[in-house]
């Protein structure tokens, strides 16, 4: 066996240390060209607000990110999203990048719905018209267009469903209407499954909604009134002066009625009684005659 003396060994580990180095360096390059290229932010200016809708692709969102220079690449994006089993479950909303961070903080934002921006709270109470809840969202959301919205919710009236929705500050018009029906369709579903005059029940339910004043007396109110559309009389009812002088239902619902009351038109309670007032103090009075009716007003509204 040969025996390496101490100047031979000195160079066989000098050679190999060289390669070891130079192997080394060769990755440093390639991880400092890896990161910059693909990891590292671009030079953004200012913060930037992005909005992700609910039919938005992984690819539409890398593609919206690159050309706001919040990432540089849209492919390695959507690898790192994917790598985390959430490239088809990107939360919606506004995304604030207040600045620039790297694309796996990125990344990391969009799997977990980190926003870092407020959801604005909007509650429509029962009854509202669209025109109403209209209002509301001018108070709440910036720049939006009320005209937009009456106009593409104008056969909507009675669908868009009373309730707290979370919104953010770029959610489109589009987008609060879809949220709106949804709501409408699965708080419904029950109550609304496998009838076939929905369009009817809507109608008076808005009715309902606004006449009945105390939550107990919305399904005498309805009861009354189905009789008095049964029976070829007018509704006669305040909250729809036309009721007074048209016989039958109004073509469309005339607000946007809340599960109490669609209950209460589905499940009227039947009783003897044709006629019905509030009183000043907001108790009901119900008649079987019109004359008994006209001695209620004059007892209780006088």
């Amino acid at each position: 066996m040969e025996i390496l003396d101490g100047k031979k060994f000195f160079e066989i580990f000098k050679n190999r240390a060289s390669k070891v180095c130079i192997i080394f360096i060769i990755l440093i390059i390639l991880f400092v060209i890896f990161w910059v290229r693909l990891v590292a932010p671009p030079s953004q200016k200012g913060p930037i607000i992005v909005h992700i809708s609910s039919g938005d692709s992984l690819s539409r969102i890398a593609k919206v990110l690159k050309e706001e220079n919040i990432v540089k690449s849209e492919s390695f994006l959507q690898s790192v999203i994917a790598s985390l089993d959430k490239d088809t479950n990107i939360a919606v909303g506004d995304y604030y990048f207040e600045k620039p961070i790297n694309v796996y903080k990125v990344a990391y934002r969009l799997a977990n719905g980190d926003h870092n921006v407020e959801s604005i709270k909007i509650t429509f109470p029962e009854g509202l018209t669209n025109s109403q809840m209209a209002d509301i969202l001018v108070k709440k959301i910036p720049d939006f267009n009320k005209t937009e919205f009456i106009q593409k919710t104008k056969d909507l009236q009675g669908y868009l469903f009373p309730d707290t929705y979370f919104f953010f500050p770029l959610t489109t018009i589009d987008e609060i209407i879809k949220d709106m029906e949804e709501n409408f369709k699965t708080r419904t579903k029950d109550l609304l499954k496998d009838r076939n005059n929905i369009e009817e029940i809507i109608i008076m339910a808005s009715i309902v909604e606004l006449e009945a004043k105390d939550e107990n007396d919305a399904p005498t109110i309805a009861g009354i009134l189905w009789k008095r559309l049964n029976l070829g009389i007018p509704l006669q009812v305040d909250v729809y002066p036309s009721t007074y002088k048209k016989k039958g239902l109004p073509e469309s619902p005339i607000a946007n009625p809340g599960l109490r009351a669609i209950n209460a038109t589905i499940n009227k309670k039947e009783t003897p009684y044709l006629y019905y007032l509030h009183a000043k103090d907001g108790q009901i009075y119900l008649a079987k005659t019109y004359a008994e009716h006209r001695k209620n007003i004059a007892k209780y509204l006088k």
